[in-house]
Parts: C-alpha cells; structure tokens; sequence
C-alpha cells in the first residue's frame, strides 16, 4: 500500500522541472504581460429585429402601357439597401430584380401587357428580404384611337371655342387608354368658309390620356365646321359639325372700287362697301348708313348719294367724279374703322358720235362726214333705197374712245320713215354699237329723209337720204 506514494514522491521533482522550462521558454519568446481574473455573478438580454416591409403601394386605376409604381418605403433597422418589384407576385417589373434594385420609392413598369394587374413591392437588407402588400389593380389598355370627348360648340368669330375642345386616347374598344406625354394635333377638317384655326393646336395628354386644346377659334363665318385630331400611330379622330357666327360691326371694307371712269360720267363699277367684324365676316344684321367722299379731289369733285346697308352690304348707284385725274374714295359710317378704296383713273368723256360701219341699198354715196352723210337717187317710183349702219363713240377730234363707262344708249329718230331698231348700245369696253339699224325712208319721191343718231351728252351724227344729189 505505501509504495504508490513513494513513485508519486519521486516524478513530482521531474515535472516541476518540465514546466519550470517551458515557463522560461515562453518568457524569452514573447514580452511579458499580466493579468488579473475576476469573479462574479449576474444577469442579461440579446436584441432580436426584423427588416420591415415596405407599405402603400399604389398604381392608378387605369393606365397605358407604361404603369407607374409609388410606394412607402421600410421604417426602422436596418433599413433596406435597395428594392425590387414584382408584377403579378411573380414577374419582374421596373426593370429591377434582387440583383437591380431601386434606391428610391417610385418606378415606371413599361411594355405592360393589355389586363388587369396588381404590384408588389421587396426589400432587401443583406439576405434578408420583406414583402409588401399587393397593390389595388390597375388596368391596362393599349391606345389604338383618338376621340373628342368635349365637342366644340358653336362659337363667334376670333372668340375661343367654349368649353374648350378635349380630345382622350382610347383603345380598340373605345374605353379610354390613360398615359401622359402624348402629343395630340387638331386642324381644321371641314371648312366652309375658308377659316384659319388659331390657338392651342397642339397639346399632351395627362395621367388619364386626355389632351385639352384652350383658345382656339375661327376667323370666318360659316356653318358646318369640323375640327379634326391626330397622334402618331393611331387612328385620327374628327369632331362633330359647329358654326361660326359674325361678331360686332367693326371696320368697312370696299368690295367693290371703281375702275377708269370718264368725268362726269356715271363710273361703269360702282363703290360697294361691307361691313365687318374684326376677323373680316360681313355683319349681315347691320343696316348702317354709309357715305363715300373724295379722298383726293384734286379740284375734282364727287356725286354719290349715302346709302343703307342691306343686310350689311352698302351699294352705291349713279356714283361719278367731275373731273380728270386719280382718285380714291374714303367710306365712312359712325365709329366703324373707315375704308379708302383702290385708286382709280378719271379721263376725259367723249364727246361725240359718228356714223359707221355703213351699207346702202338702192342708194349711191355717201358723202360728207362720218357724222353728217348724205346719200342721193334713194328714191325713185318702183321704191326706195335703206341705208344700214352702227355708231360710234368719238372724241372731239373724231377718234374713237373705247367705252370705259357704263353702256351708252343710242336713240333713232326719222323725219320720215322709220328704222328697225329704234335704238342701240354702246356697251362697256366698246367703241361701237354691238348692232346696226336700217333705215327705210318715206316712199315715193320724198326728196329728202333723215335719221338722227342721239345720246345725252354726245354730238349727234345724222344721215340724210336724197332723191337727187
């Protein structure tokens, strides 16, 4: 029993000796150091979180094919590095993935298929990722057409269109396709007037694929207009028919100027003036009086009796400038901006007229002038010679003048006999009657029988038949 002790007894020395060595080892390989140990007893408590997901995801009700995602963000720790968004639960949407993602709390989810869908918005923290409630729906429409949604009505001329024209973007079906930034043009489609469109001819559409054109209107009066609207790849749109009225008597305007005109003669176009709105319609209410005056009277002096407007147009009668030169007339008639006319040559009249063009039968000459002939043995007891000729207009020198004003009757007088006609026209534009008449003196040994050619204002030309020279 006492010799285990004795064999304890002698290793002790030889394992003090081991450790002694490898303490003294360790204290030429490294510095020293110390060090205390402490006791004690007490308790404590970990911190668990969770990456919160985010809220309020929203997308309109109905949108195009580009679909706009807004969402709340994830509140407390950690916070999220990022975000993706799913289409459907499942399809990837904005273009973002777990390897994508999105710093901020909105996207645009484009090329969206026609349908109903819903979005779903993922944190993501590290591995760790939190999903959000889905969204309402939104439903998807692919534009295909135009349409007016806000008619134009009928409008006054100049004064914008109320309530302003609004034209929506729809799909194959007719419901509308919401999508905003889309350019939309409207024209004139029917235009019975010739009206020029001004205004807002060119607009975007908003959120809900509606394009609103404020200000336009139409310069000319006239029904049946029809507003027409195109957009790049789809079907254009044309609006229903609106009128266009006249608006308040503002200015005159002359339809209608004299042109070259003999003095003191009646001008061949008499002045007609309008009267209009500021956009240049005839006011047809109007029955103002209008009176005309010689803007440049140059010693001339102007015979023109003031006229009513009918149905807003004023036409002048009898109208003549007294003496040679160029003129222009100035309309006038109240507050109404005035009118001058274009301006216009007054020459000198003519003052005579001449025989010409002349035939005889039966009858031998003529003799004399072509204002003053004679013919002779027109007579005889088997019958007697006629004589057929035309008038001219001539000058005081016996030239012929062109007739620039109004047409010129000739009246026919006999001594005895009679002609056929009994009167003939020198119309405007003409030097010469357009017909001739035939004289037919008395029967039967008459020694002498006239026909006197005569218009007011003129020498006359006379013709006279002879039995005998």
């Amino acid at each position: 029993m006492g010799r285990p002790h004795v064999w304890r007894a002698r290793r002790l020395p030889v394992l003090f000796g081991v450790l002694t060595g490898l303490v003294v080892m360790a204290l030429v390989a490294t510095p020293a150091v110390a060090f205390w140990t402490a006791t004690g007893a007490g308790s404590g408590s970990g911190v668990t979180t969770t990456l919160a997901a985010p809220t309020g995801v929203t997308v309109p009700p109905t949108s195009s094919t580009t679909v706009a995602v807004s969402w709340t963000g994830s509140t407390g720790s950690p916070a999220p590095t990022g975000y993706y968004v799913l289409r459907d639960s499942s399809a990837p949407a904005c273009a973002s993935s777990p390897s994508a993602l999105i710093t901020g709390t909105s996207c645009d989810d484009t090329g969206v298929a026609a349908g109903t869908h819903t979005y779903r918005v993922v944190a993501v923290y590290r591995s760790w990722t939190a999903t959000s409630a889905a969204s309402g729906p939104v439903v998807v429409s692919t534009a295909s057409k135009l349409a007016f949604s806000v008619q134009p009505t009928n409008a006054t001329a100049t004064l914008a269109i109320s309530p302003a024209p609004q034209v929506v973007v729809q799909d194959a079906s007719g419901a509308a396709a919401p999508g905003a930034g889309r350019t939309i043009t409207v024209a004139i489609g029917a235009n019975p007037a010739g009206g020029t469109l001004s205004g807002t001819v060119s607009a975007t559409t908003n959120a809900s694929g509606v394009a609103t054109f404020p200000g336009l209107s139409v310069n000319r009066a006239g029904a049946g207009y029809t507003l027409t609207a195109a957009s790049t790849g789809l079907t254009s749109a044309t609006s229903s028919p609106f009128a266009i009225t006249a608006g308040a008597a503002s200015r005159l305007v002359f339809t209608a100027s004299p042109a070259t005109s003999f003095a003191g003669r009646a001008f061949h176009t008499q002045p007609v003036v309008a009267i209009q709105d500021a956009g240049g319609n005839v006011v047809t209410s109007s029955t103002a009086t209008v009176s005309v005056a010689l803007t440049t009277p140059g010693g001339a002096t102007l015979t023109c009796t003031a006229k009513a407007a009918v149905a807003g147009v004023a036409t002048f009668t009898g109208c003549l400038v007294s003496a040679v030169g160029t003129h222009t007339l100035t309309a006038t008639s109240g507050a109404l901006t005035p009118a001058v006319s274009t301006p216009f040559q007054v020459i000198a009249a003519p003052t005579a007229l001449n025989w010409v063009d002349h035939t005889t039968s039966g009858c031998a000459g003529p003799t004399g002038t072509p204002a003053a002939l004679t013919y002779t043995y027109c007579f005889s007891l088997l019958g007697n010679g006629t004589v057929t000729s035309k008038v001219q207009l001539v000058d005081g020198a016996g030239n012929a003048v062109v007739n620039v004003g109004q047409a010129i009757t000739i009246t026919l007088s006999t001594t005895t006999g009679g002609t056929t006609p009994t009167t003939l026209t020198i119309p405007h534009g003409a030097s010469v009657s357009t017909g001739s008449t035939t004289f037919t003196p008395a029967y039967l040994l008459n020694p002498g029988s006239t026909v006197t050619a005569a218009s007011s204002g003129f020498a006359s030309a006379t013709a006279t038949l002879r039995s005998f020279s």
